[in-house]
């Protein structure tokens, strides 16, 4: 497993925060947990063996502006991304 985290102050758990990525065609959406003022995305690398592409995208609708998210996932990973 690893873990992907989106630290916020502005999206709180009454939002949906998820990601989305090209190993799933853009089209799935991967819930988050929030807590301790962050959201939690945690992900079997098995799954991602040559890396993913991703976005996080709010109440299922609006997407995060600029580029992709480029991750080589690896076991026991922990990739940190903020607001800013």
């Amino acid at each position: 497993m690893f873990t992907i985290r989106f630290q916020t102050q502005n999206y709180r758990a009454d939002l949906i925060i998820a990601i989305r990525s090209n190993v799933d065609g853009w089209n799935k959406d991967i819930p988050g947990i929030y807590q301790n003022d962050e959201w939690v995305f945690e992900l079997p690398e098995e799954e991602y063996p040559a890396g993913m592409e991703f976005k996080f995208l709010l109440e299922r609708n609006y997407w995060m502006f600029g580029n992709n998210i480029a991750l080589i996932p690896v076991d026991g990973g922990n990739y940190v991304f903020n607001e800013g």
